[in-house]
């Protein structure tokens, strides 16, 4: 609840002088309450550091449940049981990074050609097509490695990357050189 900090103005560190503070209680988190003043700059790009970092615990049960409405996700969630709409949320508003995730999935699973988001009524799916098949596959009939490769791509090519990205688990479901 209380402690020093040192305004960030430039110059050499002997030169700063040191501010005692108190917060109002003893629970609040000193970073989030300094890190919103101009000038504590360095408090602030941490602060910004940790608030984007992503951890990610890709459920392909969840993932294989096709239950999301339209809308607009502007990140993968950490279960990915929104895959679909960010892929299409990708596939409208980011065509050329949704191509080249395309291409790059094209590029590692044999037969693939195109992935497509589809908007049908009120729900987003994934079609996957493959070279020597006439029909599409829907998204719980392609291999589990499939989807889990997919979501990585969506998460490594988002626009709006994250300052750090942990995944768990990334070797399930996916061939090692994949990988």
């Amino acid at each position: 609840g209380q402690g020093v900090v040192i305004p960030d103005k430039g110059g050499k560190r002997h030169q700063k002088i040191p501010i005692d503070l108190q917060l109002e209680s003893p629970d609040l988190l000193a970073l989030k309450g300094v890190s919103q003043l101009q000038q504590f700059k360095v408090a602030c790009e941490l602060r910004s550091f940790i608030e984007h970092w992503h951890f990610s615990d890709f459920q392909l049960s969840e993932v294989r449940v096709n239950e999301k409405a339209i809308g607009y996700d502007e990140h993968l969630s950490s279960p990915g049981d929104n895959l679909a709409l960010f892929a299409w949320t990708l596939q409208e508003t980011q065509p050329v990074v949704y191509e080249k995730i395309v291409q790059e999935m094209a590029r590692r699973v044999p037969g693939l050609s195109n992935i497509e988001a589809v908007l049908e009524g009120e729900r987003v799916y994934l079609q996957f097509q493959y070279r020597a098949f006439p029909e599409p596959f829907l998204s719980w009939q392609v291999s589990a490695g499939t989807l889990t490769l997919f979501a990585y791509l969506l998460l490594l090519y988002d626009p709006h990357s994250h300052s750090l990205l942990c995944v768990e688990e990334p070797e399930k479901q996916i061939y090692p050189d994949l990988l």
